[in-house]
């Protein structure tokens, strides 16, 4: 049969710490109580058994056994070891990296070197150097200038956005 908030009596809570068995709390509610404040005073990582007891009217009762654990925001708190950026997750917490930057483990942040991973765009004939995830390329040897990814000798002419445009009479 189905039993109505009305036929329960009373709530009876019943903490256990099993990292530490001192921890022991017991509460006794009424019907429409908050039971949350009891809650909060739980301390994050430990593990901690909770027995709800429902009480009903003429005597009868219903346990319900929880155990969990709860975590704290390590970001929040300061108690990671992450090199720039922490993410929160429910039981932890990962480490992220601000641009120009990868993870060289779980938790520290390297320069991404785009010279030697091919990301630039310097010249064939051009030397790359890395500076904090960005790069410079070096100038051509002198009397050599870059054109089209390489470099060439200054003294050849630059192409010519002037055409020539000679006309044939073919009607003759």
């Amino acid at each position: 049969r189905g039993v109505t908030a009305h036929q329960v009596s009373k709530y009876t809570v019943q903490i256990q710490s099993s990292h530490d068995p001192s921890i022991f709390q017991q509460s006794t509610y009424a019907v429409g109580s908050n039971l949350m404040h009891t809650f909060r005073r739980l301390k994050p990582d430990i593990t901690y058994t909770i027995d709800v007891i429902v009480s009903y009217e003429g005597g009868d009762s219903n346990a319900i056994r929880i155990t969990v654990r709860l975590d704290h925001d390590e970001c929040e708190r300061g108690t990671h070891n992450c090199d720039h950026i922490c993410i929160d997750t429910p039981t932890s917490y990962l480490c992220s990296c601000r641009s120009g930057y990868t993870l060289r483990d779980q938790y520290h942040c390297i320069v991404i070197d785009p010279c030697t991973n091919g990301n630039h765009s310097c010249a064939a004939d051009q030397l790359c150097h890395s500076s904090n995830g960005s790069y410079s390329c070096s100038s051509c040897d002198q009397g050599f200038r870059v054109s089209n990814n390489t470099c060439i000798d200054s003294e050849m002419p630059q192409p010519s956005s002037d055409l020539a445009t000679d006309s044939i009479d073919l009607t003759d």
